[in-house]
């Protein structure tokens, strides 16, 4: 076992949500209490012993979350003064020397909130740490003054012994479970930290320091080139120091809401989902259609396939979908799905981000883990350069896209896992928000063998995506098949709006919406047919009033 203990030291927390400023984020992710033992290491002088702690860290999985109960306190705007500029312009002076009453005030939030208990615990179970790396560990966790807000005080230790277990205020436990899960904490995973040094900008930090200083020199052509500098390289302004772990997020639950799936699943694993909201970042539309699903999807293949290749990744069949010598996989492999906002009268169908969906089986070579984190690693890679930390997804005429992690502790529903899944409990309806390719061309001449031709093949395609690995009695039997023109979810566009998928040989390939009925419930995703891995044939839970 390998546990961290915080201590808020006040009695309360003040840390605002990264997608809420108003709303105070609680329990702490475990993204961010590595973020302040990084900032502690980063300002001790990044050494090579903190390093190799820190890395060890985060290549453990998702922790457990012991933590209290807590009253939120209404979020009241402050006018503070701040140091937005330099120098002042008027008065000639450093900001940082002036009185506060001649410096810009600009509103500002501070969600927080009272806690039953001020202790809180990151509890990996089935971890232990070298000694060394417990040492080096315990020693940054010691120079960690806050988390969240500067005037949120805290003291970090290395727990050895399960502290949480007596407490005098009951502790919540979160564990990590995609599933059910309706918050969404920031983790970290390997390669965390690199990106944080990167944010800490430490070596720009330092020279514009050491310039500040040239350009108070009293030799005034040391002074006149230190200012020059500043200029030129900074504008006057202080490099950037802004880290952002949104792109890594794991669905939690409290433990008595943790509900193993007993209905039967597909071959793609509701677990390890990995959803991305799309936002634009430039370009002529300001939202996608789900009727642009397979250019997106087949653009995030690609962009996915090129970044392995870049950075030297060596991508297992699970996510390429090929085999070593590029034929394709026989076996279940990474899925797209779009999420669409529909299923409400103001539903309008636009494109409100993906999810990733990994099989169940697991590589020869390596766990399910372990692609998860190979996956992760290619969406990390496909960013731009710049400071912002999210994947960015060139489309060409429909502009360029970041794809963001999940910052809410409550997102929309339609960038629910439980929403496309039905899980834990499972549903016997599902309908189609994308149309399902049909995998063989119908031969039928006459309607109703014709329906009856695509019916029995939409329900071959079914039987293709049910974990194989069901007991044979508990395996759901296709009850029913309709075929329809439209989707049953509203805000889903017609079948023949769709773009058709092209054929190996040639020609196009046929597609449809449908209501498919089991006789008991199963749990998603449910992807349909040929174009199932490129998010056609994606259904949906039918509600039940």
């Amino acid at each position: 076992m390998f546990a961290l203990g915080i201590r808020y030291l006040n009695g309360w927390v003040v840390a605002s949500q990264v997608g809420n400023l108003n709303q105070v984020e609680w329990p702490p992710h475990p993204g961010r209490v590595f973020m302040a033992m990084a900032a502690a290491h980063f300002q001790e002088g990044d050494s090579e012993e903190g390093q190799k702690a820190l890395e060890w860290l985060e290549t453990l999985d998702a922790p457990k979350v012991f933590a209290a109960d807590y009253k939120e306190r209404p979020t009241v705007t402050s006018y503070v003064p701040v140091n937005d500029k330099p120098i002042d312009e008027k008065k000639g002076m450093p900001l940082q020397s002036a009185p506060s009453i001649i410096r810009n005030r600009q509103p500002r939030t501070f969600a927080r909130a009272w806690l039953e208990n001020e202790n809180v615990f990151l509890v990996w179970p089935h971890d232990n740490a070298a000694p060394e790396i417990a040492e080096s560990l315990a020693k940054i966790c010691g120079r960690v003054t806050r988390i969240g807000h500067s005037i949120s005080f805290v003291q970090v230790r290395v727990v050895e012994k399960p502290e949480w277990k007596n407490q005098s205020a009951k502790l919540q436990k979160w564990i990590p479970n995609d599933a059910p899960a309706k918050r969404q904490f920031r983790v970290l995973e390997k390669g965390t930290l690199d990106y944080l040094r990167k944010q800490y900008n430490g070596v720009e930090r330092e020279e514009y320091g050491r310039l500040k200083i040239e350009a108070e020199h009293p030799d005034k052509k040391q002074q006149k080139r230190a200012k020059a500098e500043l200029k030129k390289k900074y504008n006057n302004q202080p490099p950037g120091m802004h880290p952002n772990l949104s792109s890594l997020a794991r669905g939690y639950a409290l433990e008595e809401e943790k509900s193993e799936a007993s209905a039967p699943g597909t071959v793609f694993d509701e677990k390890r989902l990995i959803i991305l909201r799309l936002r634009r970042d430039s370009g002529d539309y300001r939202a996608l259609d789900v009727v642009s699903t397979l250019r997106v999807t087949s653009a995030l293949q690609k962009a996915l396939i090129k970044t392995a290749a870049d950075w030297n990744i060596s991508l297992p069949e699970e996510i390429s979908g090929h085999k070593a010598d590029k034929s394709p996989s026989e076996r279940p492999h990474l899925a797209i799905l779009p999420l669409a906002y529909m299923g409400s009268e103001h539903a309008d169908g636009r494109l409100m981000g993906l999810a990733l969906a990994l099989p169940k089986q697991e590589s020869p070579h390596a766990d399910i883990a372990d692609v998860r984190r190979i996956l992760l690693k290619c969406l990390a890679n496909m960013r731009d350069g710049t400071t912002d930390s999210s994947p960015q997804l060139k489309l060409g005429s429909l502009g360029v896209w970041n794809l963001d992690g999940i910052t809410e502790d409550r997102p929309p529903h339609n960038l629910l896992a439980s929403t496309w899944t039905a899980s834990p409990q499972g549903a016997t309806e599902w309908g189609t928000v994308t149309p399902i390719v049909l995998d063989r061309h119908p031969k039928a001449k006459r309607l109703a063998e014709y329906r009856a031709e695509v019916a029995k093949t939409i329900r071959t395609a079914c039987e293709r995506v049910l974990y194989s690995k069901t007991p044979e009695k508990e395996m759901p039997k296709i009850v029913h098949v309709t075929l329809l023109p439209v989707s049953p979810h509203l805000g889903a566009p017609p079948a023949h709006s769709f773009p058709k998928m092209e054929r190996k040989s040639g020609g196009q390939c046929r597609h449809t919406h449908a209501i498919i009925e089991f006789d008991k419930q199963i749990v998603g995703p449910l992807l349909v047919g040929a174009g199932r891995y490129r998010g056609y044939g994606l259904c949906r839970p039918m509600r039940r009033k």
